[in-house]
C-alpha cells in the first residue's frame, strides 16, 4: 500500500497581522487628516499674506510636526507591514521556486539544457550548411573538368548538383532554431554606447520629471560629491542653489 505524504501545514501568519490593524489604520487616518487640515491653513495664509519670520517660524514649526507624525504613524503600523512583508516574502519564495528566471529553480536548469541543446542544433546545421555549399562547388568543379562531355551532359550534371544542394538547404530549413538577438557589452564601454543608443530614440523625448527620476541615483550622486566641493564643469550641468530647511 502506498504511503500517504502529510500535507506540510503553513501557519496562518496573517491573524496576528490583522489584530488590531483597523484601529491602528483609523487612528493614523486621523492623525493625518489633522495634520493635513493644519497644513492647509498655514498654507493659505503664506499663500494670502506671504513669508516673514513669523510664518518661517511656523513653517519650521509644522514640517518637524509633519515629520514627527509620519516617524509616529510608521512607528504604529510597523508591526503590521512587516508581518504582511513577511507573508508577501513566503509568496515570493513559493513562485521563485519555480520561476525558470530564477537559477535555483529547476525549470531554469532545464531551460539551461534546452539552450544548450538548441546551441549545439544550431552548431550542426550551420556545419551542414558549410558542407551542402562545398559539396556544390566541388561537383561543379568536377563538372567544369569533365573531358568528352557535351553542354547538354555538363546542364544535367550541373542541375543534379544544385537539386541535391536545394533539397539539403530545405531539409535544413525544417530544422532551423529561431533565435533573438540579445545585447550584451563586451566592455564597460559598452553600457555607454547603450545609453546614446537609448538616448538617441527615446531618452531625449522624455519629460523632465521623467528623466529626473531615471537618473535619480546619477543626481544623488553629483549632490553628494558638490557637498564635499566637486563638481560637473559642463555647460550642461547648473548648480542651483536651494536653501536647507530642515
Amino acid at each position: 500500500m502506498a504511503k500517504q505524504t502529510k500535507k506540510k501545514e503553513t501557519p496562518n501568519v496573517l491573524l496576528p497581522a490583522m489584530k488590531g490593524i483597523e484601529e491602528v489604520l483609523v487612528r493614523n487616518e486621523q492623525i493625518g487628516l489633522d495634520c493635513r487640515m493644519a497644513g492647509e491653513q498655514l498654507w493659505k495664509q503664506i499663500d494670502t499674506h506671504g513669508v516673514d519670520e513669523i510664518a518661517a517660524d511656523e513653517v519650521r514649526a509644522y514640517m518637524f510636526r509633519a515629520a514627527s507624525e509620519v516617524q509616529q504613524m510608521m512607528a504604529t503600523r510597523k508591526p503590521f507591514t512587516d508581518r504582511l512583508r513577511a507573508v508577501c516574502a513566503q509568496f515570493t519564495a513559493l513562485e521563485n521556486a519555480i520561476d525558470p528566471k530564477k537559477e535555483a529553480s529547476p525549470a531554469h536548469r532545464c531551460h539551461r539544457a534546452l539552450t544548450a541543446y538548441l546551441k549545439s542544433k544550431r552548431a550542426a546545421a550551420e556545419t551542414t550548411r558549410k558542407q551542402l555549399e562545398e559539396n556544390l562547388v566541388r561537383s561543379q568543379k568536377r563538372v567544369e573538368s569533365r573531358k568528352g562531355w557535351n553542354e547538354a551532359q555538363r546542364a544535367a550534371a550541373l542541375s543534379r548538383a544544385e537539386e541535391r544542394y536545394a533539397e539539403g538547404i530545405r531539409s535544413l530549413s525544417q530544422q532551423t532554431v529561431e533565435v533573438e538577438l540579445i545585447p550584451r557589452p563586451a566592455s564597460p564601454e559598452g553600457y555607454v554606447e547603450l545609453f546614446k543608443f537609448w538616448w538617441e530614440n527615446v531618452g531625449q523625448n522624455l519629460s523632465a520629471d521623467d528623466l529626473d527620476r531615471i537618473f535619480h541615483p546619477m543626481l544623488m550622486y553629483a549632490k553628494k560629491q558638490a557637498a564635499k566641493g566637486i563638481f560637473i564643469h559642463n555647460e550642461f550641468v547648473n548648480y542651483m542653489e536651494e536653501p536647507k530647511v530642515a
